[in-house]
């Protein structure tokens, strides 16, 4: 001071780490069967083979890396590390986080094997940089979808002692790999691959066969080797991919007793009876369903998809892994006192599975229990770190009189800021918070007011305003058709908070979970189901398929030509499209039917009638009765026994 006395302290500067940390990110799937030479839509590139089926779109997916950074202060910036072309593709990475990957090549494992439709992947090493310049890396990995041929069987008659040829090939369906015949015996056995044999005699029963890489088959049949009708040969063959995928099937060959001189000679041409493959088309549910994982039903998959012959199709329900986290769901304690005193305790981190959550009200909270040391003297502080989700607030409260103690917080390990008691804090980003709790001097005689101080701190989180964490999910389903023919297609789930459910101008699955519903699909051909409900479901234009579930539904059609389906009854309806009135359908509630076109019944016995209009009805399983009303209709009452009356 101004007469030269001095005196000595410390100052003491805590330096914490930045917390902001990186998750790899693995939004997105992409198809090699979808590869074309063309640069079309939101492709980044053309590829440089063409896939099984080149006139999809799945070779080019989008994602985002928002939810894959926590801890961040601010604003964070997305760039990515090294090159933008990866070994199979290429990547746009956009600063808000969003990216577009292009698969433009055909992936092969090493070493080449039959393993069918696997998942491969590459990977890209993105930076994320926060407002005050920290930065963490991770990295996006994309998975990629191995194609895989088709082969068909083949079949062709010829006369007795006669020659047939073709390419047994030619109705098999390549992939971006390539294909190739492998190998080829007798027998109708596909369980196992044919290895061997190509240019070479494989006999049969009434002749032989010869057939080489390229798919070239000829078939001659013995003089006098048939002594009536039925008699047929069969040859097994095993195609081959570029990256090893192998597929089997049948050469069936009819040989016709003939009534020719031994003089004579027959030949014909090969004839394939082929079965196309289904035709699958990618789909995009829009569900108000928060869960980790959803089940979505195969017939929700296959509304979108046809087959060229006809086949009916089937797949499995699907289960789609969401990673879906409810807003305060990570709030899991069960007891909401919490001690932290004793022996030299002066910083603590509280889990937020620690605190106990009030569902109803949308808070959590945690009461501590500490113990501060007298004023200067060793422990006369404590640091309690917790982590807060952007849209959180946290209130603190302690039980001590004004002056006994004072609060302060810092963010993400920044500068400390006042904290009053009673004080509210509002978390703008995912963000790591630091309680600093010290002990004062709150007068009176010497050093009275300096002594130790043991303290309650209400911690309450309020997670009304944050958000779930719900992005785009991805994922894949097979359909089938009844002659081995099958196809895979992507699958992309977007989450809607709220019981109202509203549709994209595209072609769009909505469906609604537990409680009352509103979906509003809008334009494109739609699919809409609920749950056990009361449901408003509105179409919109396009042709809508419209489930009814099994409480008191409004299923309205719209515009377009809409069909509503009652396969999900539990029991047989009655259902007549010329009541314009709500009906007791007996098996799904009491529905009210508008602007509706098509009826498809239960597995059970239903009764199903038309309007004035031109109607398509089908019963369904189960013996039902199909009346079309007035138009011109078509009926079709499927298996069991069934009683149709045009009208």
């Amino acid at each position: 001071d101004a007469d030269g006395d001095q005196s000595t302290t410390t100052i003491t500067i805590d330096v914490i780490n930045s917390c902001i940390r990186a998750v790899s990110d693995s939004d997105v799937t992409v198809y090699e069967k979808a590869l074309d030479l063309n640069q079309d839509g939101q492709d980044l590139a053309p590829g440089t083979v063409t896939g099984s089926q080149p006139g999809l779109t799945a070779e080019t997916a989008s994602g985002t890396l928002v939810g894959s950074v926590t801890g961040a202060s601010g604003a964070i910036t997305y760039t990515l590390v090294g090159s933008a072309t990866g070994t199979y593709g290429q990547i746009l990475l956009n600063p808000d986080g969003t990216y577009t990957y292009t698969l433009t090549s055909a992936p092969s494992t090493t070493p080449h094997a039959d393993d069918g439709a696997n998942t491969l992947s590459e990977s890209f090493t993105y930076k994320a940089t926060d407002a005050l310049g920290h930065s963490t890396t991770s990295t996006i990995v994309v998975k990629i979808v191995d194609d895989l041929p088709t082969a068909n069987p083949d079949a062709a008659s010829v006369a007795e002692g006669g020659i047939v040829s073709g390419n047994v090939l030619a109705n098999d369906f390549s992939d971006a790999d390539g294909i190739g015949a492998v190998g080829v015996r007798a027998g109708s056995d596909t369980s196992t691959s044919a290895i061997g044999g190509l240019n070479s005699q494989i006999n049969g029963t009434y002749g032989y066969l010869t057939l080489d890489a390229a798919g070239n088959a000829v078939y001659h049949s013995n003089p006098g080797a048939v002594n009536g009708p039925g008699a047929t040969d069969v040859f097994t063959y095993t195609l081959r991919d570029g990256d090893g995928d192998e597929r089997t099937t049948t050469i069936t060959i009819d040989v016709n007793n003939s009534c020719i001189s031994d003089n004579d000679q027959a030949s014909s041409v090969l004839t394939v009876i082929a079965n196309a493959p289904p035709v699958v088309v990618d789909d995009h549910i829009i569900t108000n369903v928060l869960s980790g994982s959803i089940v979505v039903p195969g017939e929700l998959l296959l509304a979108n998809d046809t087959d060229p012959n006809g086949d009916p199709l089937t797949a499995s329900p699907t289960t789609i892994s969401t990673g879906w986290i409810a807003k305060g769901a990570d709030f899991t304690g069960t007891n909401q006192n919490f001690s932290f005193t004793g022996g030299n305790a002066q910083a603590v981190t509280l889990a937020r599975s620690a605190f106990v959550a009030n569902t109803t009200a949308m808070t959590a909270v945690l009461v501590v229990s500490g113990a501060l040391g007298a004023v200067n003297n060793p422990h006369d502080e404590d640091r309690i770190t917790v982590d807060l989700k952007q849209g959180e607030t946290l209130n603190l409260d302690h039980n001590l009189a004004a002056g006994h103690v004072a609060m302060e917080y810092s963010i993400n390990g920044g500068a400390w800021i006042a904290l009053g008691d009673g004080q509210t804090l509002t978390a703008t980003s995912d963000s790591t918070y630091q309680i600093h709790i010290t002990n004062i001097d709150n007068g009176g005689p010497g050093n009275s007011g300096k002594g130790a101080e043991n303290y309650q701190l209400t911690m309450t989180v309020n997670y009304a305003g944050a958000h779930d964490i719900t992005p785009d999910a991805h994922g894949t389903y097979a359909a089938n058709d009844n002659h081995g023919g099958s196809d895979n297609a992507a699958v992309t789930i977007t989450y809607q908070d709220g019981h109202t459910l509203t549709g994209t101008a595209g072609d769009d699955v909505l469906v609604a979970g537990a409680g009352n519903n509103v979906i509003n699909a809008g334009d494109g051909n739609d699919v809409l189901t609920a749950g056990s409900g009361n449901n408003e479901m509105h179409g919109g234009a396009g042709n809508d398929l419209l489930y009814s579930g099994a409480g008191n539904d409004l299923l309205d059609g719209g515009t377009g030509v809409d069909t509503a389906s009652y396969a999900h009854a539990t029991a047989g309806v009655t259902v007549d499209l010329s009541l314009l009135t709500p009906q007791n359908t007996v098996g799904a509630g009491t529905d009210t039917l508008a602007a509706i076109e098509n009826l498809t019944g239960s597995n059970f016995n239903d009764s199903l009638t038309g309007d004035n209009h031109s109607n398509i009805i089908n019963g369904g399983l189960g013996n039902d009765m199909l009346n079309g009303g007035g138009g011109d209709d078509f009926l079709i009452g499927g298996l069991s026994n069934n009683t149709l009356t045009g009208g």
